[in-house]
């Protein structure tokens, strides 16, 4: 009952304290091949859903974007991919850009 109850919590998002307390509690009543089996399962699953970070994505773009023998229709796609990817950096950083107002910034793409 406990191992299914967690999944579902998880599922859900919840962030309700009581929920979470609930959910937390049932944890700590597996037994430790139960919570041992529970690991694994939850392990192979991010392995089977592993993706790239923003960070790797971001260098995909730009190596597709610095392959002159691609077609212009994929630097286009990559160059849409990166901006998707720098909008919430480029959001975080102009609050900050008093700050550093006499930096320059170094293109990252030879044009």
């Amino acid at each position: 009952m406990g191992t299914e109850k967690l999944g579902t919590a998880s599922r859900k998002g919840h962030s309700d304290p009581t929920k979470l307390k609930e959910t937390a509690q049932d944890v700590q009543r597996l037994s430790p091949s139960e919570l041992k089996r529970r690991q694994l399962e939850i392990k192979e699953l991010m392995e089977k859903i592993k993706m790239p970070s923003d960070a790797q994505l971001m260098q995909i773009a730009i190596d597709d974007l610095n392959n002159s023998s691609l077609p212009l229709e994929d630097h286009h796609r990559a160059l849409q991919e990166l901006l998707i990817l720098v909008e919430p950096i480029d959001n975080a950083i102009v609050p900050m850009s008093f700050l550093f107002q006499g930096a320059k910034l170094v293109p990252i793409v030879a044009v």
